[in-house]
């Protein structure tokens, strides 16, 4: 297989526009004995021989097949088989041009995964033009076996063995970030012998009311007031640059040995978060809920203020 390119394209006489694809999966296939399988989705562009899609069945791993090209992939998350992937991808899309991608589904043996997959367990497959992704804004499909390419998820379809697939596919020409410094304000205590663990995740809220996780921060230990890394997220994934598109943030206290506990969330907006802009800009305070939350003697404040926003280009 030919080595990863630059995504960035030299040729200003071809007419193109740039896309931004977001891809989650579910139901994959759970290959791992004392755990869930650990995926990583990798992505493909068929660059030399027939641009069309397969009809035989596949016989040549896609990594080691010198007609394909690696354009990327996305971090590894662990012990899930309904990932939602933070990574994304942003591609040339060339008018009247045919791009055929592969998308490949691994468990990852380890979480540094290299340019020989043969360590790591096939999950599953799924083959199309990006044109076809492009018209639809939201595909999504059944994985296909080792040998196949899986199809196109149509109404009333049922999950398979191999799971899915879901590509979202936005234009984004100008790759404009948003950065913000966030920290917690008297977070709940969670922890019985200590303080809260607290992290958060940022979730894209989409028009039919599914949301994708778009960033997570790092896990502070030990602390009810965090003060995290500067955040720094793409404004296209994040809320499709709409400033009143809504933006959902989960705190979660990290536990090693059970399942995590919700401090509380919250709703923002891009418009709302860009009133903290500027070293001196107005700081954005806001509280967190949780339905299951109990009341407490000592009253804690449960919020997060972002601060120092503004617009990186």
């Amino acid at each position: 297989m030919n080595q990863p390119l630059s995504l960035g394209i030299t040729d200003s006489s071809r007419p193109k526009t740039n896309v931004r694809l977001t891809i989650s999966a579910n139901n994959l296939m759970d290959l791992d004995v004392f755990s869930k399988s650990d995926p990583i989705c990798l992505i493909y562009e068929k660059t030399s021989g027939k641009k069309a899609t397969t009809t035989e069945g596949i016989t040549i791993p896609t990594w080691k097949d010198s007609q394909w090209t690696e354009r990327g992939r996305t971090e590894v998350i662990m012990n899930n088989l309904n990932p939602q992937f933070t990574k994304t991808f942003l591609l040339p899309y060339f008018f009247e041009e045919t791009q055929l991608l592969r998308f490949e589904i691994y468990d990852a043996d380890s979480p540094s995964v290299g340019q020989d997959l043969s360590p790591h367990d096939f999950l599953g497959r799924f083959e199309c033009v990006l044109a076809q992704i492009v018209s639809y804004s939201t595909l999504k499909a059944h994985l296909g076996k080792s040998d196949g390419i899986g199809t196109q998820w149509r109404n009333k379809d049922k999950n398979t063995k191999t799971g899915s697939i879901t590509i979202y596919a936005e234009e984004d020409e100008k790759n404009e970030k948003i950065q913000f410094d966030v920290c917690g304000e008297g977070l709940d205590k969670k922890d019985f012998f200590g303080k809260s663990d607290p992290y958060l995740n940022f979730k894209r809220k989409y028009d039919d009311g599914s949301t994708h996780l778009i960033h997570r921060t790092e896990v502070k230990q030990k602390t009810l007031d965090p003060r995290w890394m500067t955040v720094q997220i793409n404004t296209q994934t994040l809320c499709g640059k709409d400033g009143d598109r809504p933006i959902i943030i989960e705190c979660y206290d990290h536990d090693k040995w059970k399942r995590d506990d919700l401090i509380g969330t919250a709703q923002t907006t891009l418009n709302e978060l860009l009133r903290g802009s500027g070293s001196v800009g107005e700081a954005v305070e806001i509280l967190l809920t949780n339905e299951k939350r109990k009341p407490k003697k000592e009253t804690s404040i449960n919020a997060l203020e972002l601060s120092k926003s503004g617009i990186q280009k």
